[in-house]
């Protein structure tokens, strides 16, 4: 397993991480390390920029969608 050291916490931040350990029941090292594995999940703003990017847009309006529902409800 590797190993990993942070330098230079500010005290405050240091403190607040180490409640939050003891409240939750974990040591500081467990809380760190569960921390930075949530850390890696969720996407940067480079790859949400990127996935807009991609997407279609969509011009139907709230009036036409409810039309469409409305027309296959009808249909059945």
């Amino acid at each position: 397993m590797s190993m990993i050291q942070v330098r230079n916490v500010p005290e405050e931040l240091h403190r607040q991480l180490k409640v939050r350990a003891a409240q939750e029941g974990v040591t500081l090292s467990e809380l760190a390390l569960r921390e930075l594995a949530r850390s890696v999940d969720v996407p940067t703003a480079r790859v949400l920029s990127e996935r807009f990017a991609t997407m279609v847009p969509q011009s139907e309006t709230a009036e036409s969608i409810t039309e469409s529902v409305r027309a296959e409800r009808d249909a059945r």
